[in-house]
């Protein structure tokens, strides 16, 4: 019986990782539906005198799937550099849920002239 060219072993093992490739894009695509997107909004910040800062901000999930949303807190001066910014892992939030965040920036001891947040 004569054995498989060289050709039909490469062609093999190409189609055997094309299909795993394609399996795997699938899942992940299925997995991650109806995850996100988040919308942040900051409600308040106050830096009480010889205190640090603290933000309270919402974080609406506005997909179908419970899922965590990471967000860059930045306080910006008025001329809008920053003068600090984190980033900040959510609890779960549940699909069209809001959830409250309270963060607190240590380095930060005098009122920022504004604060934002934005969350994927």
């Amino acid at each position: 019986m004569p054995r498989p060219s060289p050709v039909q072993y490469h062609a093999t093992v190409m189609v055997a990782i094309f299909l795993v490739l394609l399996g795997l894009a699938l899942f992940a695509f299925w997995n991650h539906h109806g995850v996100g997107p988040f919308r942040g909004s900051v409600r308040d910040f106050r830096a009480p005198p010889g205190r640090s800062l603290v933000v309270v901000a919402t974080v609406e999930n506005q997909g179908s799937k419970s899922a965590r949303a990471t967000c860059r807190l930045s306080a910006l001066d008025a001329s809008n550099t920053e003068e600090a910014g984190e980033m900040v892992l959510t609890p779960t939030i549940p699909g069209h849920e809001t959830i409250t965040l309270r963060h607190t920036f240590p380095s930060v001891t005098a009122a920022p002239a504004a604060v934002t947040i934005s969350c994927s």
